[in-house]
This record gives structure tokens, sequence and C-alpha cells, in this order.
């Protein structure tokens, strides 16, 4: 049994550096006590208790540092999106993104949302971004060149870290230990149009025998990508509109509900004119017949957006981190810490699109001819504002966020205290939107292509999000409480108070719903929570430990929730071990499911008076209750030999509670029932019955269950030819049950369909020899059901009968696979250079439409293509 009385020296090294490190040596202690045996104490990420095996009872997977520059990725969210664990892919910078986040990147592990992916920064989290109604962490504004390593907690961990920890935990770990001046840069440039990065850094430490600083500046530029620049984001023009693709209805359209002389209802497209003049000029696709089923007497006038609108938003990066430490005594340490991020972004959009009411207009009278008995009940204008040019969105972003915290070491344990604030503000503006309120009074007059109008429906959006978060946490660890049979009981009791206050201010004109091309409305909340968390650490036998913990939170808006956690890993023999966790969790409502008010008129279909634009109200529900989740994990632990090392691990998620969104449609098949929809769902009707209002907002009836299987095998092997190593990183969902049709108490499986690969894995093998490394990595996708059907035998999709691959929809979405190869060259002890090429083989996203070669998930394939790279890390 290892000797758990570490030697002092030891013991401050541990409070004080380990906090943030998976690997410390005792050695240099060595001669201070040379009676005491050199035992390793570390805190791993998943516990907040210092342990001497790296290996516990929950399953990590970290990413080097290493493995961060051999991938010749530029951000925090590119390396995470290529894991096994982005099962179903994760949202990155977008153009034209409203509500500020046009330039944010998020990730989602397990599939589960990247509101339920919990992200710290050095074990404390890391304040969700208000472009997101403050539900998800924005990962561009984590200092990339600072990284230390990434961990991974795969199976949840609401009992050491609260709220959000559903499908897993990221920890960013930051260098904390550095001497000198280092400069790295590096230029990408894609084989394609756009996405040129550039990026360069400046990282300074010191340090004397009281403490250290470092300091690390950088910068970082990545273009712009518009839809044009890849050939199958562009629109195909076929002979009429169904079978077109990247096209628009929202054209020089009129949209119609006609009712014939038998009552019945049916909806009829036609090209705008106006005074026998047609709208549909040259900068619109031209008329052409509708097509398909559902209008096959109607014609339109699309219009091709992709020649206008960008795929990806520019970002321009400047992040600046800072990390100091200072021995105030022999026993405690005072740390500070602060990281600023600017964020610049500029996306585009096509003109403004959008449809307003045209009803007994002149314009809508011109675009039609009626049929005898036929007359026409609603009329709405499917427009696009070509005149009012592109929309333009730049958003501007600074977040500061700082640490201060005191950490000891005393002869029973250890202790530590801090202090967290962070301070976020996103403004947008965007240029090119309309006012509705002016378009649909120049329809009526028949002035709506006039200049004079033209310039007075010109708006431009502002939307300011504001968030301040504020942290106060504390934390006390016993050593040995008491002496097991297999070693000390250790145990850490931690408090935490945390204070969230999110507002979303937009301009007076978007609040009120009256601008086309715009969507979304003022938002404010606020939210107090109070933690308390024990963990213990029981080493029953030599080879037998369990861990116990939970946590009790308590929130300001919701209520309260207590997680349990209990983990077990049993050593069977030299190099192989059993381990077993299973846990409890939550998630916070977000604020935008709580506070959220926004006013609107969609156009509504109620059966028996066909098509009509009915007010909905979008309200938050304050009554919302927090997500419950369940985790279960089993995995094994081994060493084949020597060099050779694997983990496998089978788990299970299960999400209750889950808050939806309930749509007016539920709401009229609630009241079609004889039932009443959930408060504050609602809908008022007038004096003759029909529908007047709506009330539309989140409740909490979902669930989600899944299952799978990581797998990772590591080697390595050193041989008179130069080090050889391999890994792989696997990831296998047996099942992803989700509710049908919104209803939880029937779940049907979706793994397997489109968007939801069943297999994803990473390989990367590696060659060094001298000053030579070469890495080459392998990243898999596993192919999707596309063209499917219900069953409802085996409550599962299968092959849609009438699928065929000679028409517009693929049966299968194609497996993918990208290389990447990189070399890194050692000219010297201070000069590393390396070059390498993303994607080699340039394979572009897997398509949905075979044909057309276009329908893609932007979540789960880049549209990079084929990137080169090269770069320098020069140490003065």
């Amino acid at each position: 049994m290892l000797n758990s009385k570490v030697s002092k020296a030891v013991r401050i090294a541990i409070a004080f550096g380990a906090a943030s490190t998976a690997a410390f040596s005792a050695s240099s202690f060595a001669a201070e006590d040379e009676s005491v045996e050199k035992v390793e104490r570390i805190q791993v990420t998943g516990s907040r208790i210092k342990r001497t095996d790296l290996e516990g009872t929950s399953p990590v997977f970290s990413i080097s540092r290493s493995d961060i520059d051999a991938s010749g990725e530029l951000s925090v969210a590119d390396v995470l999106r290529d894991t096994n664990f982005n099962s179903f892919g994760s949202f990155s910078e977008s153009s034209g993104f409203g509500s500020g986040a046009q330039g944010t990147a998020t990730v989602s592990l397990r599939g589960m949302g990247s509101g339920r992916t919990l992200v710290l920064v050095d074990g404390k989290r890391l304040a969700p971004s208000p472009g997101s109604s403050g539900s998800t962490v924005d990962l561009n504004t984590i200092p990339f060149a600072a990284i230390e390593r990434m961990d991974l907690v795969t199976d949840g961990a609401s009992a050491i870290y609260g709220s959000d920890a559903v499908g897993g935990v990221i920890n960013i770990i930051l260098r904390k230990d550095f001497e000198g001046f280092n400069v790295t840069a590096q230029a990408q440039r894609p084989s394609n149009e756009g996405g040129d990065q550039e990026s360069v850094s400046f990282t300074f430490g010191t340090s004397n025998e009281k403490g250290n600083i470092i300091m690390s500046l950088e910068h970082d530029v990545k273009d712009i990508i518009y839809t044009r620049d890849r050939d199958y984001l562009s629109a195909n023009i076929a002979d009429n509109f169904e079978d077109s693709t990247g096209v628009s209805m929202s054209a020089r359209n009129i949209e119609y509900t006609v009712k014939n002389a038998a009552g019945e209802f049916r909806t009829e497209y036609r090209p705008a004119q106006l005074a026998g003049v047609s709208l549909c000029d040259d900068r619109f696709v031209g008329v052409m017949p509708h097509g398909g089923e559902r209008y096959p007497d109607s014609t339109v006038c699309p219009f091709d957006h992709t020649k206008f609108s960008a795929q990806t938003s520019k970002l321009e990066r400047t992040n600046l981190y800072t990390f100091g430490r200072y021995s105030l005594t022999d026993d405690i340490e005072l740390s500070i810490s602060s990281l600023a991020t600017r964020k610049a972004s500029f996306g585009r959009f096509a003109p403004a699109a959008g449809s307003f009411n045209v009803t007994g207009t002149d314009l809508a009278a011109d675009s039609i001819q009626l049929a005898a008995g036929d007359e026409v009940t609603a009329a709405k204008a499917n427009w696009r504002f070509a005149d009012n040019g592109n929309r333009d969105g730049r958003t501007e972003e600074l977040m500061i966020d700082f640490k201060i915290g005191l950490d000891g070491i005393t002869d029973w344990g250890n202790w530590t205290t801090g202090f967290q604030r962070n301070l976020n503000r996103i403004n947008q503006h965007g240029s090119g939107y309309v006012n509705k309120i002016f378009a649909e009074q120049f329809a009526k007059e028949g002035t709506l292509t006039d200049p004079t109008s033209i310039a007075l429906m010109q708006h431009t959006i502002i939307i300011d999000n504001k968030s301040d978060y504020t942290s106060a946490f504390a934390g006390v660890g016993f050593d040995s409480l008491a002496e097991l049979p297999g070693g000390d009981l250790g145990l850490y009791i931690h408090g935490e108070f945390m204070s969230t206050n999110f507002k979303r201010t937009v301009d007076p004109l978007s609040d009120a719903n009256a601008v086309i091309g715009s969507a979304g409305g003022s938002t404010i909340g606020d939210r107090i929570s109070r933690a308390v968390a024990v963990e213990a650490s029981l080493p029953v036998l030599d080879n037998l430990d369990i861990t116990l913990a939970a946590r009790y939170d308590s929130y300001s808006d919701f209520g309260s929730k207590v997680s349990p956690q209990i983990g077990v890993k049993y050593d069977f023999m030299e190099g192989w071990a059993v381990r077993s966790s299973w846990g409890k969790g939550f998630a916070a409502p977000t604020f935008g499911a709580l506070f959220t008010k926004s006013q609107g008129f969609p156009w509504t279909y109620v059966e028996g008076e066909g098509w009509s634009q009915i007010e909905q109200n979008s309200i938050g529900n304050k009554d919302l209750e927090a997500e419950e989740s369940e985790t279960f994990n089993i995995g094994l632990i081994g060493e084949i030999t020597d060099g050779v090392s694997f983990t496998l691990d089978y788990y299970s998620i299960k999400l209750e509670n889950e808050v939806t969104s309930y749509d007016r449609y539920r709401i009229l098949d609630d009241i079609e029932d004889g039932n009443v929809p959930p408060a504050p769902n609602g809908v008022e009707f007038n004096a003759s019955g029909s529908p007047e209002r709506f009330f539309v907002s989140y409740v909490n009836d979902g669930q989600t269950k899944q299952t799978g299987l990581d797998f990772n095998i590591n080697s390595r092997f050193e041989t008179d030819l130069g080090t050889f190593s391999a890994k792989l990183a696997y990831s296998h969902i047996f099942e992803y049950l989700s509710p049908y049709n919104g209803d939880a108490n029937n779940l049907v499986d979706l793994i397997g369909l489109r968007d939801r690969p069943q297999d994803r894995w990473t390989a990367t093998f590696g060659y060094n020899i001298s000053d030579h490394n070469v890495t080459l990595v392998a990243k898999y996708i596993d192919s999707q059901l596309n063209d499917s059907e219900y069953n409802a035998d085996c409550k599962c999709y299968t092959v849609d009968p009438d699928a065929s691959d000679t028409d517009n929809v693929a049966t299968y979405v194609d497996s993918h696979t990208e290389l990447d190869l990189s070399y890194a060259y050692n000219v010297s002890d201070d000069l590393k250079v390396s070059v390498g090429v993303r994607n080699l083989t340039d394979e572009t996203p897997e398509f949905q439409d075979p044909i057309t070669q276009s329908k893609f998930s932007a979540d789960v394939y880049s549209i990079q293509g084929r990137v080169a790279y090269a770069g320098f890390n020069f140490n003065f």
C-alpha cells in the first residue's frame, strides 16, 4: 500500500500546482525528506479530491497540447468538433446568425445539446454567452495558445460541478508555468475560395522563489466563406420550383387563400404584377411552374439567395490571458488570473425576405385571375426586398473574466477560497432590414417599389446583449479522516455562490416585431444559486476504491436539486481494472425559456377557415422546472502489454422533464381533443369562434434516452528506426430514443437517421525520429438513413418503401472520412516549424440530394475543404 503521509513539500506543490495539471513529479522534493516514500497525489477533472491514480471511477478523455498542435486547428471549438464525442455535430460560426451569436461556436457532447454540456476553465465554470440568452458557452472566447490540455468527462458530473453536466464536462486547462518569451504563428489556406486564416501569439513567463507570472496574447483572423464559393452550396435551377434547390419563394410572389363555390379552401401562388407590369425582373430567377402535387396550377417567381449570402462569418479575435501566483507564506498561496477577449464578426444574408398582408390591395387583385365562383379570402406577399440591398451583420463582443483565489495546506489537508467575475457585452448592428409597417402601407398605396418608399423602409436593427456573472467559492479537503484497509479516507466539502444577470435589448421596432428579415425581442432575467457539495474517497481495500458524492443546489427561479453520485473501481490484476459510476444530474432552464417575450402575426392554417394572420405572443414560462438526468457507466481499463493500453466503457443517459416548445398547432390539437393546453400556453377566440390570439411558451414534457459504447486504445513503440505510436478513439451509439410527434409516452429510436450517425471514430498514427515528427489522422462519420418512414411495430424508422437513389432524396447519406497529415521539425532547441494539410483528399460534405449534390448538415460536416497550413514556434 502506498504511504499516504506525503511530505509537506510535496503536498504544498500539489495544493498549489496540481489542481490544474494531470501529471506531477515528486522527485524534486526527495532530498527534503528522504524518509518519506515519494507519492504523487493529483487532482483530476471530475473530482475535487487529490488522489494517486490518474484513472478514476469516471472516464476522462484527455487531449494533450501535442495532440492540439498536430491537428493544425486554431480554435478550441475546431479541436473538439473533431472528437468522437461530438456525436451529432455542433454549432459553428454562421453568417448572419441573429441575437449576437454570429461569431459563436459551441460543442454538444453525446448529441445532448450544447446547453447540456458543461464547460470549465481550470475547473471553474465559464459563464455562458449572452448571445445565446445565457444558455451555452462560446468556445471562441477561450485563448487557444494558452491551453495546456483539454479533459472531457463523459459520464456527467452534476454531483461535483452542478447544472448542465448532462452530456458531459469539458475542462480547459490553461498554462500555469512558463519561463521565457515565445512567439507562434500560423497561416492557413483552403484550396477553395474563402476561409483563409492567420494566427499569431506571444507568451511571456518569469518566476522566482516566491511565485511566477505568465502572460499570453493572441490574435487571429478567419475570412468569410460566401455561399457562391462552394459549388454544392450554389443554386440548382430546374424546370420548376419544387425540383430546384438554393432558391426561395420569398421573392416577388403573392400567396392566396382561395375559397370555391363549394366552400372549399385551397392555396395558390402567382408572380407579383401591378397595373399589368410584372415585378419579376432580371434580379430574380424568372417565372416558372411551382411543380409538385400540392400546387399543380401555381406559378412562381423564385429568388437565388446563394448569389448574395455567406455561409460562415468573418471572425477576428484577440485574447489576453494573464496568470500569476505568489506564496504569501510557506503554506498559503495567492493566485490571480484574468482573461480578456475582443471578438468582431461580419456576416451577410441575402436581401430581406418576409411576408406581409396584401389582402384587398391592387397588388393582390392584379396578380391573379379567378375562375367563376372563386373568391380570395386572404392574400400575402412573399417578398424579397432586393432594392434595399443585402443584410449585413456586424457584431462586436468584449468579455472579461477575472479570478482571485487563496490556496493553503495544513497538517490535515488543504483548503481553497476564491472569487470570480465575468462581464460580457455583445453589440450587433444589422443593415438592410425593412420596416414592416411602411411595407404594408406602401403595398396598399401601390408604391412599394418607388425609390422614396425604398428609402423610408430601410431599417437598421440593433441588438445589445449583456451578462454579469459572479461566483464565490470555498472548499476544504481532509487527507485522512480515517484509516481504511486500502488507505486513507479522504473527504472534500465545497460551497459555492453564483449570481447571473442577463439582458437583451433590441431596437423598439424590432421589439414590436415590425421588422421584416429579423425576429426576437428584448429579454431580461437574473438568477442566484447556492450550492454545497460533499465528496468522499473510500479505499476499502488495496485494490477497491469507492467514491461517494452529493451536491445540493438552490436556485432563485425554479427551486432546488440534489445530485448524488457513486463510483467504484476494482483493480483485479496489475494494469487491469473495472470501473463503474452512477449519478443523477440536472440542467437549469435557460433565461430564454424563462423570460422571452415577443409578439408576431404568423400565417396560421385553421381547419374550415384556411390561412390567416393571427396574433401570437411568445412568452417565457417562469414555472419551468429543471431538466433531470440519470447517467450510468461501466468500463474496463487494461494494459495489454508495455506501451499498449485501452479503455472500454458502456454508458447510458436518461433525460426527463425536458424543456420543449409548445406551438400554436399543439394548442389547436388540444382544443380539438377537448383538452386544456398546459399554462401559460393558450388561445383566445373571437365572438365567431375563430382563434384571435395565441400564447405559446415552453413546457417540461420531453425526454431522451441514449446508450452507447466508447473504446480508446493507445500504443507506443520505441525502435532503432524511431518511435511509432497509434491510437483509436471510437464511439458507438446503440439507441437514441426521443418522443414521436411530441408524445413523451411513445419513444422512437432516432439513431442512424439523418444527422444522427451511429458511429464516429478518430485514428491517429505518429512517427518520430530525432527532430522529425509525422502525424496522420483519420476521422470517420458513419452513414445515415435519409429516406425513411416511421414503423409502429418496432417504434423506429425504416427505409421508405418508395426510396430510390435515382430521385432527389438519397436513401442513405454516405459515410465520411477525412485524412489530416502534419509534419513538424525541431530546427533547434528554440525553433520548431510545422506544415500540414487537413482534409487531404478534399472531401465535400455528404449530401442528402444526390442529383443536385446539395442539402447537408452544417453542424456535422465542415465546408472548409482541403486546408494547407504552415507555422513556427520560437522561444527566445
